[in-house]
């Protein structure tokens, strides 16, 4: 995240610039009263750990407030719930639809979330193991539950490709591999209705949600797969 990493850069030397200027000013002030190896001893020390602090301190902001994510991100920030539905070989052909939530955390973005059918079985759920964004892409790794009459763990790899316009994204296409090494291409739309994100940890309401988007690509012209029957 390259908007991310000059932020980090320009703090970084902001803060360097005014642990200098401080340090001139404690030099001055610790030098009338005490001997020079101390004052140069207590100079360091207040210093470290006013470096110290100042990183920790945006470093907590940033993992804490979601909207100091969005400030600093811009146009990269994809943090929130989407809509994904995966496409058959035929892209015309949705085999099934999920609700997805990334979030930005220990300094990645951090994917999970539920795989349903157009009847609203749930399906599966998967968590990304690690990820790297750069250029609107994010790639990573994942493991998904399969949840059927038994439940089948697979780990495979993915890619989103984001859209960039003049504000944050609001839709992706990608693919991943399953694992059985099959390529599996998916598009992904944001969510933006907060009174219905708001309900997402009720099942019933990610449920509804999901069925409401397929019916909308459904209405696009697009064939789901298994929409009659659970």
């Amino acid at each position: 995240m390259k908007r991310f990493t000059n932020f980090l850069s320009w703090y970084r030397a902001s803060i360097a610039t005014v642990c200098g200027l401080g340090a001139v000013y404690l030099s001055d002030y610790f030098s009338s009263r005490f001997r020079q190896g101390i004052s140069l001893f207590l100079v360091l020390v207040l210093i470290v750990i006013v470096f110290r602090v100042l990183e920790g301190t945006l470093e907590w902001a940033v993992n804490t407030f979601p909207d100091v994510r969005r400030l600093i991100f811009g146009r990269d920030f994809i943090e929130g719930w989407w809509f994904n539905v995966v496409l058959d070989k035929d892209p015309s052909v949705i085999l099934f639809g999920a609700l997805i939530h990334i979030e930005y955390n220990d300094n990645q973005f951090k994917m999970s979330g539920d795989g349903f059918t157009a009847v609203g079985v749930k399906r599966a759920t998967m968590h990304s193991l690690s990820s790297v964004y750069s250029d609107s892409c994010l790639r990573y790794s994942y493991e998904l539950m399969a949840l059927s009459s038994e439940t089948t763990r697979l780990v495979g790899y993915g890619e989103n490709q984001f859209d960039r316009g003049d504000s944050v994204p609001h839709s992706y296409s990608g693919y991943f591999f399953d694992g059985f090494n099959n390529l599996v291409r998916v598009e992904g739309e944001r969510i933006t209705d907060r009174q219905i994100t708001n309900q997402f940890h009720q099942l019933e309401k990610r449920v509804e949600a999901v069925k409401t988007h397929i019916q909308k690509y459904q209405k696009r012209g697009y064939t789901v797969v298994g929409s009659h029957m659970a």
